[in-house]
């Protein structure tokens, strides 16, 4: 072989072109660092806007996520008959929706109202008798004074005491009565003393009979009509107000429920298409598996927690719990996340104390010779926990929610707890769909990237090249 052969070709060399690797030429968009920052900064930016656009933002996300939520069913429907079609099922969805949601409306509102006032009126009453349960010497001193705070802030914070109304509508004559008091109290021992006292005595009645004509017949004082006529206008203001925020929240979240629910084939699609081909195989299984954990457990536990809400209040009413509706409402909300609703056992149970020890009447609770059977304040309530909870745990969540997220009992109140402490109420919410999410990304990724890493046949344990 000759040496020409073996030598490489000059042209060959210098036909290559030569790379460039002069940063200085290069855009910022082309730097990876510069990048991912600029990603992390727009989408902060992005979630800051959203916030700041709340009444848009929030029906829109609340109109999406109804969207994905009845996806199911509309596919289900449009295959099983021809002619349910997405707008046709769509608009016998919101009409069904909103005739169903009015007449549980009228059912439940004015009660829930009337119950709400009740409370609220009775609130420093109800205050004044825990706190004198807790100045028992059973109760241990944490507790006492870990509660008195709050207790004393509801007993305060009451306005329905009649004797500080009527002092408050009758100032002149309140400040007329402490003086003759303290005249009273000092010795009248000239005669300019008794015709001060003696004036005094009847400016307080000219005021009196001047007021009394401003008193309303149960001893409250009503304000001048230029008042009443500006706080009734303030009120109706606010009612017209509040009345056309909860109309257009409801409206736009129907109106990207709409939107959404007719697009959603073409919205997958096209987020589809934005998947790298030799990542869709793999892609797909991911996001099919975290569908699946996600709705089941969203869709399951609002099924569950409505169910789980009635037989509380249809319960505790039948049982004489005060407020029972307002506690079972409660209780269903919080049954959004797991274990949580066993709080409002203790509070239906204590409520039902108090009112039975100061003159509630129920046939339940009461024995012949008039005594309080406190057995059956505690086992009555608890008996339609318990029904409401073996419901759960053996007939609704195997049939409607089965084994979602695939979490143990113990990842599932650490992922509780965690969300709380991380967000709140919001936390708690979220925590398991995320927690389900999470736990797949790391049993389907995370560890088997680990595992190559630890034989050798990978470079790096994270899953990013």
């Amino acid at each position: 072989m000759s040496d020409s052969e073996n030598k490489p070709s000059s042209d060959s060399e210098t036909s290559q072109p030569e790379r460039s690797t002069e940063w200085q030429r290069m855009r910022l968009w082309q730097i990876q660092p510069v990048r991912d920052v600029a990603f992390i900064a727009a989408l902060v930016g992005l979630i800051s806007l959203g916030s700041q656009l709340a009444v848009v933002t929030i029906p829109l996300l609340l109109g999406l996520g109804l969207a994905y939520l009845i996806e199911p069913l509309l596919n289900w429907l449009n295959k099983r008959w021809s002619w349910a079609t997405r707008p046709r099922v769509l608009t016998a969805m919101v009409a069904v929706f909103l005739l169903s949601g009015a007449l549980i409306l009228l059912m439940t509102v004015p009660r829930l109202i009337s119950q709400g006032n009740d409370l609220i009126k009775n609130r420093s009453v109800y205050a004044d008798r825990i706190g004198t349960i807790l100045e028992r010497d059973w109760i241990p001193d944490g507790i006492r004074e870990t509660l008195q705070p709050g207790l004393h802030w509801l007993s305060n914070s009451s306005d329905s005491d009649p004797g500080i109304i009527e002092k408050q509508a009758n100032p002149v004559s309140n400040s007329l009565e402490t003086d003759s008091t303290q005249v009273e109290q000092d010795s009248l021992t000239t005669d300019e003393d008794r015709i001060r006292a003696i004036v005094r005595e009847e400016m307080k009645r000219l005021h009196l009979s001047a007021g009394s004509s401003e008193l309303a017949q149960d001893g409250q004082a009503n304000p001048p009509i230029g008042n009443r006529l500006q706080r009734v206008f303030i009120a109706v203001v606010s009612l017209f107000g509040g009345v056309v925020n909860g109309g257009m929240f409801l409206f736009l979240s129907l109106f990207f429920l709409f939107c959404f629910s007719l697009s959603y084939p073409k919205i997958i699609a096209g987020l589809w298409e934005l998947v790298p081909d030799a990542n869709k195989e793999r892609f797909g299984y991911l996001v099919g598996r975290m569908d699946a954990a996600v709705s089941g457990f969203v869709r399951g536990r609002i099924l569950i927690c409505g169910t789980m809400a009635l037989v509380y209040g249809v319960g505790w009413t039948i049982f004489g719990v005060p407020y029972a509706l307002i506690l079972a409402l409660i209780t269903g909300v919080l049954g959004l996340i797991p274990y949580a609703a066993v709080g409002t056992l203790p509070i239906a149970c204590l409520l039902l104390v108090l009112d039975l020890q100061h003159g509630g009447e129920s046939f339940w609770y009461h024995s012949s010779d008039g005594t309080i059977r406190y057995w059956a304040v505690i086992a009555l309530p608890l008996i339609i926990f318990g029904i409401a909870q073996l419901l759960d745990d053996y007939v609704l969540t195997p049939i409607i929610q089965g084994k979602a997220t695939n979490l143990d009992m113990v990842s599932v109140v650490v992922a509780v707890i965690a969300g709380g402490a991380l967000a709140g109420l919001y936390g708690m919410l979220l925590a398991i769909p995320v927690a389900a999410c999470l736990r797949i990304l790391i049993v389907e990724v995370f560890v088997p990237y680990l595992r190559a890493w630890s034989k050798g046949e990978r470079k790096d344990f994270l899953p990013l090249n």
